[in-house]
């Protein structure tokens, strides 16, 4: 099968989706080694859509991948005069899409795959930080405002940004990190989402990772400290920083820092979830949560049992107070993901954290087919 690429990586389809007349469609990527719910739901967080079009996106990719396999080549996999980038695979949300008749819904558990949250607009950013700059200048914050220069290396961020997304080559505009941790951490504390915004995108180029301030702290310091410099600090500035944690696995060196961190990340994260209603800093901390549990699947032997009990704890929490759908759904794939890690964890959710009871609860209060298939793998896990 000829490949497509998108935002730097191959796959075997691109599906446009087109979510609003007159807009241009969203991409779909998608390989056919992949779970199509999972897929689905990865596009629906990445573009912030209505979780209720899970099933119509789900099912839209599996028809339109039925008889395909991997290394079929182009001919085999498309019927004669089908238009496999163009109509024919262009799903409208709510149009008609006929259910899969052969396959059953696919296992979730355990989920394999990094999620990150990297939609953006990237020119209401830039209109932003140039609207606050200006705001600056008039109220004598010269020292902290930025020149024509600065606003210059803003403008080629943004444009590289919108032009190949939040990529490992997000820094390749020269200055562009820099400018970003000035809006977020040098700024009025109030001034700052939009520089946390664009740093929380940019923690996915490898480079950012390895960046150290003059005191030796590492970008996770960075984006707490931008976060959270007043008490209680604003939950939308919080929740880009948790935006920012969960990006980091989308490289193997921001792993590898998330990993190393765990216990800053954590802290923070649960702390600022315990009492919050924020459904955007909720679903940014669930699905830190899912992609902690893949890291910690992905090489058991080195996972730390007390950083997975830590998660188990909070998880229960989100579990036991939260009754938004996708709030819901992300926690327990995070837990199911978890508990396919051994015997030992199994028995601690289990005795422990009565992990059983409140799986059990979080369908009485979320009625989704999705929510209910998923507990339904996760007591077939706790038997």
């Amino acid at each position: 099968m000829l490949q497509v690429e998108y935002n730097g990586k191959t796959y075997d389809y691109v599906f446009d989706v087109d979510i609003e007349d007159g807009k241009p469609p969203l991409k779909l990527p998608y390989n056919l080694s992949q779970n199509p719910y999972e897929a689905a739901t990865k596009f629906i967080a990445d573009n912030e859509i209505p979780m209720t079009y899970l099933d119509q996106v789900a099912n839209f990719i599996t028809s339109n991948t039925q008889g395909a396999t991997i290394g079929q080549s182009q001919d085999t996999a498309s019927a004669p005069g089908s238009d496999p980038w163009g109509s024919d695979q262009r799903y409208r949300p709510g149009g008609d899409v006929a259910p899969p008749q052969r396959d059953p819904i696919p296992k979730i558990l355990p989920s394999k795959e990094y999620q990150s949250i990297l939609v953006a607009n990237f020119p209401g950013l830039e209109k932003k930080v140039r609207q606050l700059n200006e705001g600056l200048i008039k109220n004598d914050h010269k020292d902290v405002s930025l020149n024509s220069t600065q606003l210059a290396i803003l403008a080629s961020l943004c444009k590289h940004l919108a032009g190949s997304g939040a990529t490992k080559t997000s820094q390749q505009v020269a200055g562009g990190l820099e400018l970003v941790i000035k809006l977020s951490t040098e700024w009025p504390y109030g001034d700052r989402m939009p520089g946390l915004d664009l740093l929380r995108l940019l923690v996915v180029a490898p480079m950012t990772v390895a960046y150290s301030d003059p005191s030796g702290g590492n970008i996770v310091d960075t984006l707490i400290q931008g976060a959270t410099e007043t008490s209680p600090p604003a939950e939308n500035h919080v929740m880009m920083a948790v935006r920012g944690f969960g990006n980091l696995f989308d490289t193997i060196e921001g792993r590898a820092l998330a990993k190393s961190e765990f216990e800053k990340i954590q802290d923070l994260t649960s702390t600022s979830i315990k009492s919050s209603t924020n459904r955007n800093l909720l679903i940014a901390a669930t699905t830190l949560y899912v992609n902690y549990a893949v890291l910690f699947n992905s090489d058991p032997a080195s996972a730390s049992f007390e950083h997975i009990l830590a998660i188990l704890d909070t998880l229960g929490r989100i579990l036991e107070s939260q009754t938004d759908s996708e709030v819901v759904f992300r926690a327990l794939v995070a837990t199911g993901t978890l508990l396919t890690h051994n015997g030992e964890i199994k028995s601690a959710a289990k005795d422990i954290y009565g992990i059983e009871k409140l799986v059990t609860a979080a369908q009485t209060k979320v009625k989704e087919l999705r929510v209910k298939n998923l507990v339904a793998e996760i007591k077939a896990l706790l038997k």
